[in-house]
């Protein structure tokens, strides 16, 4: 039933939107999205539709084509509706596009929209494994064009291009942009002797960006829009760290109980900020970003984690909730306090 959604002729808009987003994708993360391949699949329902890369499904949904979905935020869901189940949109609805009782929504879309909507979400969440060491060497050969004295100081004179794959890779799982690249690699460039430490290089790459990153990740407003963890967690957190010079190495005391409470504790901060129609963003003390970081990686959707250091100027900040340790120590009362 979403055929028509792809085929032009019909006044179907998938494949243009889809050419849209990759342009998208590249101007805000500085990667180029691979091709997309459309073909229709008979053992799945008829409003039904999956992303798949490279061949393992990563997303599953339901479209229902002759109506909109929603965007609510978690104060203006209507009473008694259903959610649609979009991890990118957790108070949405499908209705009728003339709804009355959901014209408090923050947004609207089409059937068409959600399905590159859905698609955009991916990339994003991806965009770590989407980056291909040719796509590195494109990434490489296009800087050239314009600064080609420092891609040749830098590529392969202190770094390899499958060093460079994996720190972009690295940058990009923690979503930060591959932009502007030369930035990049003047980093580099100035740090010879941190190629074969990734996760040092990266941390060096995210400082020296800092204002872009702030910049990037800046709602309308100008303001960064995150949720925190409070003193007392952090202190605690920062005890359990035994050798500062080794961030990924904790205590006994941060064990598998508080790891995994304080990853739904992240999580229902998440959604919080999702509620609202903020992206997730994490801000935390340098002293713990690696730990939480590590701790908090294989939650969905995945958290933009940010040092405090990392913000150049506080007034940009819009702390709306806090992580306590009441939220991290018992799962059952997990929450982001406000």
């Amino acid at each position: 039933n979403l055929l028509s959604l792809c085929n032009s002729q019909a006044g179907g808009t998938v494949v243009a939107d889809i050419s849209a987003l990759r342009a998208e994708i590249a101007a805000d993360l500085g990667i180029v999205l691979p091709k997309v391949r459309i073909r229709d699949n008979l053992q799945i329902a008829a409003n039904r539709f999956r992303i798949s890369i490279d061949g393992n499904v990563v997303f599953e949904g339901t479209v229902e084509r002759d109506k909109s979905l929603f965007l609510h935020t978690r104060d203006t869901f209507p009473i008694g509706e259903t959610k649609a189940n979009f991890v990118w949109a957790p108070y949405a609805v499908w209705a009728d596009a003339e709804s009355e009782q959901n014209q408090s929504a923050a947004a609207q879309i089409s059937a068409t929209r959600v399905i590159v909507y859905s698609l955009r979400w991916l990339a994003y969440e991806h965009a770590d494994q989407l980056l291909t060491r040719d796509a590195t060497n494109e990434l490489i050969e296009e800087t050239r064009k314009s600064f080609p004295r420092l891609v040749a100081d830098t590529v392969p004179e202190i770094i390899t291009i499958g060093q460079l794959q994996k720190t972009f890779r690295h940058l990009l799982r923690e979503g930060i942009a591959l932009r502007p690249m030369h930035l990049i690699l003047e980093t580099i460039n100035e740090n010879k002797g941190e190629n074969g430490d990734i996760q040092r290089l990266t941390r060096l790459i995210r400082e020296s960006m800092q204002r872009h990153t702030a910049q990037r990740l800046a709602g309308p407003d100008g303001r960064v829009t995150c949720f925190g963890i409070s003193d007392e967690l952090t202190d605690s957190l920062e005890n359990a760290v035994l050798n500062q010079k080794d961030e990924n190495t904790v205590s006994g005391k941060f064990n598998a109980g508080i790891r995994r409470n304080l990853r739904v504790a992240v999580q229902s901060g998440a959604q919080h900020l999702l509620g609202l129609g903020f992206r997730p963003i994490m801000l935390v003390n340098s002293s713990i970003v690696e730990v939480v970081k590590n701790t908090i990686f294989e939650i969905h959707p995945r958290v933009v984690v940010l040092s405090e250091e990392e913000i150049p100027n506080p007034a940009v900040l819009n702390m709306i909730a806090e992580i306590t340790p009441g939220g991290v120590g018992n799962a059952s009362t997990n929450s982001a306090a406000a």
